[in-house]
């Protein structure tokens, strides 16, 4: 869990930093940090360890990575707006996984929420 944290807050760390271009590494930076937001378990004791914390800031990145990339022509706050509805339409998927949906639809903003 400790090292999913400190893996996130390096995805920061990097969206932070003004001199490196991201653009040609975000297909692999999305579905990892979209990954600790819904995935159904992310630690390997979900009763103690504080997974929601790291699924807020799944949704913080993920909406920062919006923010700074998404144009007309990727679509790729569509996509993980797509993505994020997917899993909290999932009438199966663990409550966690829910959390996670609902967070990432929030940082993303009222006009992802109205749509």
């Amino acid at each position: 869990m400790a090292l999913l944290i400190y893996l996130m807050r390096m995805v920061k760390a990097l969206l932070d930093n003004s001199s490196l271009f991201l653009e040609k590494y975000l297909h692999e930076l999305i579905p990892a940090v979209a990954t600790c937001v819904i995935s159904r378990q992310v630690c390997a004791k979900p009763e103690t360890d504080n997974h929601w914390a790291l699924r807020e800031f799944g949704s913080k990145l993920l909406s920062q990575m919006c923010r700074m990339f998404s144009t007309t022509t990727n679509n790729i706050q569509q996509r993980i707006t797509k993505t994020l509805c997917k899993a909290l339409q999932n009438a199966k998927a663990p409550l966690a996984t829910h959390y996670g949906a609902i967070a990432g639809l929030a940082e993303m903003g009222t006009e992802v929420i109205l749509k």
